[in-house]
């Protein structure tokens, strides 16, 4: 059994045994799977219109777990849902972060062996994935969708977490188009840094440093600035730095890996060139130290709009 097909079949149908789930929400629809978990959609029965929501569910079923050793298979897959759950449990409400609406653990027999554990957030079908895959966006909107970006990660990391995994599939707008910073499976208190012995996140946006220290204390808030710098820049230009130069995948990471500069092509603003290959800095010392810092300069460029600001770059 794999995730995929236990996401597909076996979970729907543990899950419609309990419905309707949390007293009032039923399942709609399938919305994907990833690594170690599963996504629908859920609709609520008791209210009038059409109150919908995502579930995420973890499941803990014998078959996922790995026979060889199981014990720490299980425990690996519990820490991820429950520290996802602490994470936005304590990050609370903010209209940049997606939001945590209910959570729940349900345990079946025999024994309890089948566990899914189960997270509600808010439904936010629509991705920056999903928007750059139609190419980049007007310079105007990419700076909208930066702002609400920095406001979401200036929040996190003012509560001593780091999300760790910044790219364009983790964060999701909403029908009004606001950004919101997404999916904490990976999140980790910024003072559990020192206990945290893992290299983990998206190779195409990670930092530099990453790369070369597994092992070190090298997560830091200037790691998850880098990535929102790599989205942001791909917002802008519709690709990543030396993709422009027939670049393969492996080839603009290791120039990145190795030092090389990252410019700006032409097109953009001076200062909005300038604080993009600031956030991108090779140094993790030269770059914004906080996601606070990098809002204020972007404010900047924000308080004296260029001409044609709606045209793609």
């Amino acid at each position: 059994m794999n995730i995929a097909s236990s996401c597909q079949e076996t979970v729907p149908q543990l899950l419609r045994a309990c419905e309707p789930l949390f007293g009032q929400w039923r399942i709609q629809d399938f919305l994907g799977s990833g690594s170690f978990a599963c996504v629908y959609s859920v609709e609520r029965q008791d209210k009038p219109g059409k109150w919908i929501s995502a579930l995420k569910v973890i499941p803990l079923l014998p078959g996922l777990v790995d026979p060889e050793h199981p014990d720490k298979s299980l425990r690996r897959m519990i820490s991820k849902s429950t520290q996802e759950i602490t994470t936005l449990y304590q990050l609370g409400n903010h209209s940049n972060v997606v939001g945590l609406q209910n959570f729940q653990i349900m345990r079946f027999p025999p024994h309890r062996k089948t566990v899914l554990i189960c997270i509600m957030m808010d439904y936010l079908p629509l991705t920056l994935q999903d928007i750059l895959g139609q190419g980049p966006v007007g310079l105007t909107r990419g700076i909208e969708i930066l702002n609400d970006c920095l406001n979401g990660l200036a929040y996190i990391h003012d509560r001593d977490t780091l999300h760790r995994d910044i790219k364009p599939a983790n964060i999701f707008l909403d029908e009004q188009g606001q950004a919101k910073i997404g999916d904490f499976g990976i999140a980790r208190p910024l003072m559990g840094m020192l206990r945290d012995k893992t290299i983990v996140g998206t190779p195409l946006y990670m930092a530099p440093e990453l790369f070369f220290n597994p092992g070190d204390e090298v997560y830091g808030t200037t790691t998850d600035i880098y990535a929102l710098g790599l989205v942001a820049y791909r917002t802008f230009y519709g690709g990543l730095p030396f993709e422009g130069d027939s670049a393969s995948t492996m080839e603009s990471i290791s120039r990145r890996m190795k030092g090389e500069p990252i410019t700006c092509p032409p097109g953009l603003p001076p200062e909005l060139s300038s604080i993009l290959t600031k956030a991108l800095a090779y140094d993790p010392g030269q770059r914004f130290q906080s996601a606070k810092r990098f809002k204020e300069a972007l404010e900047a460029v924000r308080l004296n709009p260029p001409g044609k600001s709606d045209s793609p770059i």
